[in-house]
């Protein structure tokens, strides 16, 4: 009987410690969500790999392909990667706890990301193919680096118009085709430092 006992109660463990969710928990799908779409590596070396860094206390990553990872970091920053066994457009959502920083600019291509709620979120980093970016309002992001994108004028433009006031902000965009004639003055009024420069 106490061995029956021991071994259910390794069993419960490994179950508790298991990376593999059905899914997300409500507290972290209304806290913070992100939605990214593009493309796995396609190279031999590194196929159907995807991969970005988040720095948050804890999130689930839905692959989109019936693949839910859980990962707890305690507010530290880590690398999260995947494989699929293709190389097609994908959809990955990104749910957090205190989600504070994410770099998309890894393994695989992000080609649209949609910033749907992010309260806590101080630090973005575009993938370097990155072509657009959906927000209404992200209250404490002090740092946008999207340099190297393939945003025009229009998208730019838009993008200084959904950041918010800051004391000190720095907005990376060299490298897009509209950092030249779009209206660096809307950022620059709210606070931010615009990079034109790589």
């Amino acid at each position: 009987m106490k061995k029956s006992i021991i071994v259910l109660v390794s069993f419960l463990l490994l179950l508790s410690c298991s990376n593999k969710v059905e899914d997300p928990s409500e507290d972290i799908k209304n806290e913070s969500l992100m939605e990214a779409r593009g493309y796995p590596d396609n190279s031999s070396t590194k196929f159907g790999k995807i991969g970005l860094w988040i720095e948050a206390k804890s999130a689930i990553i839905d692959w989109g392909d019936g693949i839910k990872d859980e990962v707890y970091l305690n507010g530290s920053g880590s690398n999260i990667e995947h494989f699929y066994n293709n190389a097609n457009y994908q959809k990955v959502k990104i749910y957090a706890s205190e989600l504070k920083k994410i770099n998309f600019n890894k393994d695989g291509l992000y080609y649209e990301v949609d910033i749907k709620k992010a309260p806590f979120l101080t630090h973005f980093v575009g993938d370097k193919d990155m072509r657009k970016i959906e927000f209404d309002y992200i209250p404490n992001i002090i740092h946008f680096d999207i340099e190297n994108g393939k945003f025009d004028e229009s998208d730019l433009n838009s993008i200084f118009n959904n950041l918010p006031t800051v004391d000190a902000g720095v907005i990376r965009i060299g490298g897009n085709p509209g950092r030249i004639n779009c209206k660096t003055a809307i950022a620059i009024n709210k606070g931010w430092d615009v990079k034109i420069s790589i």
